[in-house]
């Protein structure tokens, strides 16, 4: 059983964990799943208060931004994305990843999904750390 979730897998199997990965890209867009109450109440949140508003979440769709949420960490990555594991240069993810896919930045075949897997340190942890040392409320 192969763990989609680390690096190690990855580089043991690219072709299965980049499939797994296409398969969720897939299955996500067939689904047609929308923004729910929650997201769009965020929204309104960063919307209409008036001091700073920060979602981060650990979810690795596009449902905040499709309810409106502008000022968002994702933490753990996004579905939506790739990623150069060279030079961090981050582009929409094609519908069907490839082993050896090329960075459209710098032209390694170190393409990836964008995707934070276990043993990886989760995306902008300074800037979490920074606005709850700053949060009023949280």
């Amino acid at each position: 059983m192969i763990q989609p979730a680390d690096y190690e897998a990855f580089q043991r199997d690219p072709k299965k964990v980049l499939d797994f990965y296409n398969d969720r890209r897939r299955d996500f867009k067939s689904a047609n799943i929308r923004p729910n109450a929650a997201h769009r109440a965020l929204a309104r949140l960063e919307a209409e208060y008036d001091g700073e508003v920060l979602v981060v979440t650990q979810n690795v769709d596009d449902l905040h931004e499709r309810g409106g949420t502008q000022n968002l960490i994702h933490m753990h990555g996004g579905l939506n994305t790739a990623l150069c594991a060279a030079c961090d240069h981050r582009w929409p993810a094609p519908a069907k990843m490839h082993a050896g896919d090329a960075c459209p930045a710098c032209g390694a075949p170190a393409a990836r999904p964008d995707i934070v897997w276990f043993g990886e340190m989760p995306y902008q942890m300074d800037r979490i750390f920074d606005v709850l040392g700053r949060a009023h409320i949280f």
